[in-house]
């Protein structure tokens, strides 16, 4: 999914999230494309390492530095092999024009010892807009960090 369809979704939904003082937050979502990973070591059909992003949840709040978004994201990673590894994911703010303002990556870690292995992030995130009202013309876009690879694979391997 283009970041375009993405803006489309995003603005076609009636609730944003409201708060007080007419506070709009805005949409935060699971990027479909890339809301999952796969990992194969060479030559091997199977992937040795998967993760997912099964929910994000999000609340705002106005700060003097702009709208302030806290999310909760919930990853399931599974690891086939023995040891553990790290998986980037990333969170992107996104605006009405369909540009990604700002993105920030972040680590989880797969280990085959638990797996599948919950985890529970949360991460905050700045929305640069000074009115309360104009959150909803922004988005947040969570998913994984993929080589172009694993991006072929995703859309090869729909759900």
């Amino acid at each position: 999914m283009t970041v375009a369809t993405m803006m489309v979704a995003l603005s076609g939904c009636s609730w944003f999230g409201g708060g007080d003082n007419g506070l709009v937050c805005p949409r935060a979502v699971i990027a479909p494309e890339i809301g999952r990973v796969s990992v194969f070591a060479s030559g091997n059909p199977v992937p040795v390492m998967t993760g997912e992003v099964t929910g994000v949840a999000a609340t705002c709040r106005k700060t003097d530095k702009g709208i302030v978004s806290d999310l909760k994201i919930d990853l399931v990673t599974t690891r086939a092999v023995p040891g553990t590894a790290t998986l980037p994911y990333l969170v992107a703010v996104i605006d009405a024009n369909e540009t990604i303002l700002k993105e920030n990556v972040f680590d989880v870690t797969a280990d085959a010892s638990n797996s599948p292995h919950e985890i529970h992030d949360q991460v905050t995130v700045l929305i640069p807009t000074y009115d309360p009202k104009s959150g909803g013309n922004f988005g947040v876009l969570v998913g994984f960090k993929l080589t172009k690879d694993q991006l072929d694979y995703n859309r090869a391997h729909k759900r």
